[in-house]
């Protein structure tokens, strides 16, 4: 049995507490709808990696039947609530908690429903194969689509300036000072901004069909 495991952190896709920034010009129904296909997108696609263990960490703790209704009683086992207190406790919670048992182990977000697998199986591959301590995937914000290593690395996740074009350039000094090997992936982007959407919207135009078909019919819907 592989013990690669893929957390992916979300949010309980509800109107007024998912992709509000997306709100106006969306209404938050429809900024739910659309979080909610972001997520079944990613799970469905990278269920299909093999040896990988898909997990979702969720939030907040009382969301537990959201998920068990998208996401069905056979994902149960694989369904975890988020932990602590600001990005960075959840986070370093969430790898604390996969290592040592699973390993290596790589986080994404809920916000990407075209990510590539690609990406996933590199990252995994750096840190099977000892080419970095850490493996990161920039966004074009500052921030993080993706972060994985082996154990866990406190320092990592401490007094990040979370929510700002500095995430990653704070979290590869915290590299830096520490002597810990950072891999970084290429390029991409989740959607935070209605801007992010439109650009969403146009990858979608040019990628075969089978890439995040949900997202791409709550698209149409709201057209």
């Amino acid at each position: 049995m592989s013990r690669r495991r893929l957390i992916i952190f979300a949010k309980a896709p509800l109107p007024g507490q998912a992709k509000t920034r997306l709100c106006p010009p969306l209404r938050p129904e429809e900024a739910a709808r659309l979080a909610e296909s972001f997520l079944l997108d990613e799970v469905e696609t990278f269920n299909q990696l093999e040896e990988v263990q898909v997990t979702v960490a969720y939030a907040p703790a009382r969301g537990y039947e959201v998920f068990r209704r998208l996401l069905g009683d056979a994902f149960l086992p694989w369904l975890s609530p988020q932990s602590g207190g600001d990005l960075g406790e959840r986070l370093l919670a969430a790898f604390r908690g996969a290592c040592p048992a699973w390993w290596p182990v790589v986080v994404i977000g809920s916000d990407s429903p075209d990510l590539p697998p690609s990406l996933i199986e590199r990252a995994f591959e750096a840190l099977e194969a000892d080419e970095a301590d850490v493996v990161l995937g920039p966004t074009v914000d500052g921030g993080y689509y993706l972060i994985g290593m082996r154990q866990p690395h406190p320092h990592l996740f401490q007094d990040i300036p979370w929510s700002t074009d500095r995430v990653l350039e704070t979290t590869l000094e915290r590299l830096e000072e520490r002597g810990l090997t950072g891999l970084t992936l290429p390029l991409w982007e989740d959607v935070d901004t209605i801007e992010d959407l439109e650009r969403l919207r146009e990858r979608l135009m040019d990628a075969p069909p089978l890439v995040a078909p949900r997202t791409r019919a709550v698209l149409r819907q709201l057209v």
